[in-house]
């Protein structure tokens, strides 16, 4: 037998294993009947989903045509079944009564997209024993939308038609046209992070691209909540597409677009003793990842005046200027993970501004990945690179009085051996630093501020950052000054102004101040901003009323630097800054990441980062 069929029969032996370790069946925790309960059993669980217009029964003013209208949205909205509802507990009617299983399926429920809101409560039964409320709220599913940006001017930007709750069971369905400066996507997905109500959880993907294809497939299977012990995931990504690097105005073109390929897979699964707010993580897996910049019919390209309906071969000034991060990478690499993970959650109300509750993840949390470029998988066809790969995380924050103050960094890079370019290369650093305040004077308000910073350092895969966008100067467009490090700080009062409209949605305002300086570094075209500055305004609106999700339309200028109050920039965003939750992420950095090396082991709907 020859070394490539050895080979190729040991990766494969070796990838069935994985396969059976990640997916032969996880349990949730068993539960506690049969056994002295000192809180008393649970002898009842109501659950009561209240639809997504509450317009109330019975009143004076059902017959108004707002009324009407609020009834036939909810005829049309698809309640979330309560069997699925169910499904979410961590515990069951005979259980023992836990205070800390009800407010775990009180977060878990909340964790969910498609609720606005949900609440757990117990009460006393004559018979000593508790009966369990559950209330939850459904938010408006059914999306249809024509996009449109205002940022540069008015700009169509695609559209897309998607169910986020298919017949109330936690299914997203969904098509979709993006077309927004160099992204031009066309494609249509299914996803279900609780999929028929278990805790496993699916993503499949696909469609076309500007320049090819792509194809995204996960299946995953996360802590749950904070008593699990086992997690898995098993994820592959195809992608043909562009990085687009910005350009400084004497370029002559504001963008050059850069073709890549890339290819990546992941088989893992994580484990953690210990106990709930005292959890030691551990986890195994294995990972394949391709970059590849040839076998395109045509190389970099450029644009002028951020028009990308017109493209010119790039001069060879600009792809010299390139050269060093158009490297290509093929590794497979064997990941191991270790952890530790001290948090406890709160519940608060209105940190965005609004009503909407919000669990706050308060402790510490570290997790560190290391990867070795293995070649005992490698065959012809796979060809493998030697590299040593480290993935640094963690994470802390505390809650003393009405303040909420958390930090966190990331920290990844590989060490390449055995070529020309051995050393360290594709370092990517970052850290956040967040503060909020609810006064208790004046409880409508929520001040909050921030200081973040992220870089790369000796990187060869495209990496390119800019000081303009909503997660830094909001005044200045997108790719204003690119380059390789920033600094920017955020001052915001964020204001509730009340529930108009009998009370079906929250409003809410704010001002804001951000600062900010960028240094070139040693990525193409960077440049040193030195300190620049904007200010705004904005409004919120949470829907329905107690949503935890808000819609921002923020309106800023910059107030200093060679574009000194010059016109208005607008954005429309669907997310806060808030520094606990893993929805907000800097988008140029995830750009990088998601080229620069290294998947992410462990999967859990709880992790805080």
């Amino acid at each position: 037998m020859s070394r490539t069929v050895k080979n190729r029969s040991l990766q494969w032996r070796t990838i069935a294993i994985l396969v059976f370790l990640c997916f032969k069946g996880f349990h949730a925790p068993s539960t506690l009947k049969g056994q002295l309960c000192p809180e008393g059993p649970i002898s009842s669980i109501s659950i009561t989903s209240k639809p997504v217009f509450d317009v109330g029964h019975g009143s004076d003013k059902e017959a108004d045509p707002p009324s009407k209208l609020y009834r036939f949205g909810n005829w049309l909205h698809a309640e979330t079944d309560e069997t699925f509802l169910r499904k979410q507990l961590l515990f069951s009617e005979g259980d023992c009564h836990s205070q800390f299983l009800l407010a775990e399926s009180e977060r878990r429920l909340r964790e969910l997209d498609f609720l606005a809101s949900a609440d757990v409560r117990s009460y006393n039964e004559t018979d000593g024993s508790k009966g369990v409320l559950i209330e939850t709220q459904d938010r408006w599913t059914l999306q249809i939308s024509l996009g449109t940006s205002l940022e540069e001017g008015f700009e169509f930007t695609g559209g897309s038609i998607a169910e986020e709750n298919l017949f109330g069971q936690g299914l997203a369905v969904r098509g979709f046209y993006r077309k927004l400066r160099e992204k031009k996507d066309t494609g249509v997905g299914i996803e279900s992070k609780r999929l028929l109500g278990s805790n496993w959880g699916t993503k499949i993907e696909g469609g076309e691209t500007r320049i090819g294809t792509f194809f995204e497939q996960d299946l995953s299977y996360p802590f749950l909540a904070e008593i699990g012990r086992v997690s898995s995931k098993q994820s592959i990504l195809l992608r043909e597409d562009v990085f687009a690097y910005y350009l400084p105005d004497n370029q002559g073109y504001s963008h050059a677009l850069q073709p890549l390929r890339q290819r990546s897979g992941e088989i893992s699964f994580a484990g953690r003793s210990g106990q709930p707010g005292g959890w030691t993580l551990f986890g195994i897996g294995i990972s394949r990842q391709e970059l590849s910049f040839d076998n395109f019919s045509t190389g970099t390209e450029v644009i002028r005046d951020r028009d990308f309906s017109t493209f010119e071969k790039a001069p060879e000034p600009i792809t010299q200027s390139l050269k060093h991060q158009i490297q290509d990478q093929r590794v497979t690499r064997v990941n191991l993970l270790l952890g530790q993970r001290n948090i406890q959650y709160i519940k608060r109300n209105g940190l965005n501004g609004l009503k909407g509750s919000l669990d706050i993840p308060v402790g510490r949390e570290f997790d560190l990945t290391v990867g070795k470029g293995v070649s005992f998988l490698s065959t012809n066809d796979m060809q493998n690179e030697k590299d040593l790969f480290f993935s640094l995380r963690g994470y802390g924050a505390i809650a003393p009085g009405g303040w909420i103050l958390t930090s966190s960094f990331a920290l990844q890079g590989r060490k390449i051996a055995d070529s020309p370019q051995s050393g360290w290369h594709d370092l990517l650093g970052e850290f956040d630093f967040y503060a909020s305040w609810k006064p208790e004077v004046t409880p409508r308000h929520t001040l909050f501020a921030r200081i973040s910073g992220s870089g790369g350092w000796k990187t060869t895969t495209p990496f390119q950052l800019s000081l303009g966008g909503f997660s830094t100067l909001r005044g200045y467009r997108l790719g204003y000054t690119p380059g390789a490090k920033l600094l920017v700080a955020t001052i915001e009062d964020r204001i509730y102004l009340g529930s108009p409209g009998d009370g079906l949605m929250d409003i809410g305002m704010t001002g804001f101040v951000d600062l900010g300086s960028m240094w070139a570094g040693d990525v193409p075209f960077g440049s040193d901003s030195g300190l620049q500055a904007s200010a705004g305004a904005g409004i919120r609106i949470g829907l329905p009323s107690g949503s935890k999700d808000v819609v921002r339309i923020d309106v800023a200028v910059p107030i200093n630097g060679p574009t000194a109050f010059s016109g208005p920039t607008f954005r429309i965003t669907a997310y806060e800054m808030l520094g606990f939750l893993r929805g907000f992420e800097d988008d140029e950095m995830r750009r990088s990441r998601r080229v620069g090396g290294g998947l992410k082991l462990i999967s859990s709907s709880s992790s805080s980062f």
